[in-house]
C-alpha cells in the first residue's frame, strides 16, 4: 500500500474538485483530500468538520500538506450563491431541514463578519481558519485560486513531478460579477473582518464597487437550472409565507 504523502487542507469553494481530481491522477494513493466544516446545528451527512488535530496521525514531517485561498471577496459571493455554509442546492433534504437565513448578500455579510454560531471559534476570525494551529500557518504551500495553474507546476517541481495542469483560470467566480455585490460599507465590512486573511495572502477589493445586486434575495435553489419546477414553487411558497408570518 503506498503511503498517503500529500494532503489538501481543503477550503469550501476553492476549486477543490479540480484540485483533488488532478491531484489524484498525478498522484493516486499518495494524494489525500480533507473534508469541509459547517456552522453548530447545521451538520449534514455530506460534511466532515476537521481541523488540525486531523493531522494527528500522521508525522509532518512525512507528509506535504497544501491548500488553496482565494480573493475574500470572491469567496464570500460564492459561498452566498451555493448556500454554504447551509447546504448544496441540490441536496433537497438539506433544503428541507434548514431555512435560509438571509434576506440579501448585504445581510448575509453582516452576519457573517459579526457573531455567527460557528463550530469553531476561529471561524469568526478567519474565511482559512483550517490552516492555523496556534496561530501557525499549517500548510507547507498555499496556492491561490485566482494562478492555479501556476501554483499546480510549482508544486510539481517542489515534489520532483513534471506535470502541466490547464492554463485557464478555474472556477473563480462561477459566472459572478463580483464588484457588482458590494458597495462601498460592505466593502470596508469584509475589509475590517477579513483584515489578516487579506495581508497574509495578498488580496484586495478588485474593481469598483458597484452594489447594483446587494439587497436582491438571491437563493441557492432558484440558480439551479435543474431544480424542478415543482421543488420551486414549494421553497417560493414557504419563502412568501415567511414572509407574511415572520418569526
Amino acid at each position: 500500500m503506498i503511503k498517503p504523502s500529500v494532503y489538501l487542507i481543503h477550503i469550501p469553494k476553492t476549486a477543490g474538485t479540480y484540485v483533488t481530481r488532478f491531484l489524484e491522477n498525478e498522484l493516486g494513493q499518495a494524494f489525500v483530500r480533507e473534508g469541509h466544516t459547517v456552522p453548530k446545528g447545521c451538520l449534514h451527512s455530506w460534511t466532515e468538520r476537521f481541523g488540525p488535530e486531523h493531522f494527528t496521525s500522521v508525522d509532518r514531517s512525512e507528509c506535504f500538506t497544501i491548500s488553496v485561498v482565494r480573493n475574500p471577496f470572491s469567496l464570500l459571493v460564492s459561498m452566498y450563491l451555493w448556500g454554504f455554509p447551509y447546504w448544496p442546492p441540490s441536496d433537497f433534504a438539506g433544503v428541507q431541514l434548514v431555512n435560509w437565513p438571509f434576506r440579501s448578500f448585504r445581510d448575509y455579510v453582516e452576519k457573517i463578519t459579526s457573531d455567527y454560531p460557528w463550530i469553531v471559534p476561529e471561524q469568526q476570525r478567519s474565511l482559512f481558519f483550517q490552516l492555523y494551529e496556534n496561530g501557525a500557518l499549517i500548510p507547507d504551500m498555499v496556492l491561490r485560486q485566482e494562478a492555479l495553474a501556476e501554483g499546480l507546476t510549482d508544486l510539481g517541481s517542489r515534489l520532483g513531478r513534471r506535470w502541466s495542469p490547464p492554463a485557464q483560470p478555474i472556477n473563480t467566480g462561477r459566472g459572478s460579477d463580483v464588484p457588482s455585490f458590494y458597495d462601498r460599507n460592505m466593502v470596508a465590512t469584509v475589509e475590517r473582518w477579513c483584515e489578516a486573511d487579506l495581508e497574509t495572502f495578498g488580496y484586495e477589493f478588485e474593481g469598483k464597487p458597484i452594489g447594483d445586486k446587494t439587497d436582491i434575495d438571491f437563493h441557492p435553489v432558484e440558480l439551479m437550472p435543474h431544480v424542478s419546477r415543482r421543488r420551486l414553487i414549494q421553497e417560493l411558497g414557504a419563502r412568501l409565507r415567511r414572509r407574511i408570518n415572520p418569526a
